[in-house]
C-alpha cells in the first residue's frame, strides 16, 4: 500500500530512567521549582502547537522542562515534540523521564512506543503498549498503538486490538481504515473491504481509505471499482497522490 503494501506508514509518535537521565531532574543547586511558570510556558507551547509553530512550541516546551524538571506533563510534551522532529534519542530520554516521574502518565507511554517501534526495538515498544494497556483499558489509542505494533506479528491479536479500538470509538473511522489495513495485510481482503466501506460510511471524504479500498479492489480483479476508488483519493488529496 502507501510506500510499501499494505504496511502502516504511522506510528503514534504516542521504563526506567536511562543512565545519566537523573542529572537532568535531580541538581542540588537548582533554584526552588516554580511550577506555575512551567504551567505557563507549557500552555504558551500547546497554543503555538495549535498554531502550526513549532519552532516557538519547542522553546516554550523547554522552557517549561527547565523551570520545572520534575513536571511530568512537560517532560512529555517536549518529547512528544522532539519525536515529531525526527530526535529520537532526545524524545526517549524526556518519554522515560515523564513516565519516571508519572508511571500510570499513558501518553508519554504511547508516544514512547511510537518512538522505540520506529527505532526497531519492537520488544521494548509492545512492553510499552502493553503497560499503557493496563493502565488504560478503556482509552482507544492505546488499543490501537498495541494492534499496530504487534501487526507484524504471527496471530490474531493485532485484529483483536483494533476491533477494541473501534468499540470503544465507534464513530472514529480512522480506526476502521486501521483495521482494514490489517486485515488486508493478512490477505483477509473480503473483510478488509468491509472495514474500509465502514470509515467511508462515517467519514465519506478519507482520501486514505478510498485509497486502500482501491487497492484492495485491485487485489480482486475489479478494475473499475478501483479505478473510482482511487480517482476519488487522488481528487481528495491531489498533492498525496505522488506517495501512493
Amino acid at each position: 500500500m502507501r510506500r510499501s503494501s499494505f504496511k502502516l506508514a504511522r506510528l503514534l509518535v504516542t521504563a526506567a530512567l536511562l543512565p545519566g537521565v537523573a542529572a537532568v531532574t535531580q541538581t542540588a543547586a537548582r533554584p526552588p521549582v516554580s511550577k506555575p511558570a512551567a504551567q505557563s510556558a507549557l500552555q504558551r507551547g500547546q497554543e503555538a502547537l495549535a498554531h502550526g509553530d513549532l519552532t516557538r512550541a519547542r522553546a516554550e516546551f523547554e522552557q517549561a522542562v527547565h523551570t520545572a524538571p520534575k513536571d511530568a506533563a512537560s517532560q512529555s510534551a517536549l518529547g512528544w515534540l522532539l519525536a515529531q522532529e525526527g530526535e529520537a534519542d532526545a524524545a526517549v530520554l524526556h518519554l522515560r523521564t515523564a513516565i519516571q516521574l508519572k508511571p500510570n502518565f499513558v501518553e508519554p507511554r504511547l508516544t514512547l512506543a511510537g518512538v522505540l517501534a520506529q527505532q526497531g526495538d519492537a520488544s521494548e515498544a509492545e512492553a510499552e503498549a502493553r503497560a499503557a494497556a493496563k493502565i488504560a483499558p478503556k482509552n482507544a489509542e492505546v488499543h490501537r498503538t498495541l494492534a499496530r505494533i504487534v501487526s507484524a506479528k504471527p496471530g490474531d491479536e493485532a485484529v483483536s486490538e483494533m476491533r477494541r479500538a473501534i468499540e470503544l470509538a465507534p464513530t472514529r473511522a480512522d480506526l476502521c481504515d486501521e483495521l482494514g489495513t490489517i486485515l488486508a495485510q493478512r490477505n483477509e481482503f473480503p473483510e478488509a473491504e468491509v472495514a474500509f466501506h465502514e470509515a467511508l460510511r462515517l467519514q465519506p471524504n478519507l482520501e486514505t481509505a478510498h485509497f486502500h479500498l482501491g487497492v484492495t479492489k485491485l487485489q480482486g480483479k475489479r478494475l473499475d471499482e478501483a479505478a473510482g476508488e482511487l480517482r476519488k483519493a487522488i481528487e481528495l488529496n491531489p498533492q498525496d497522490a505522488t506517495d501512493h
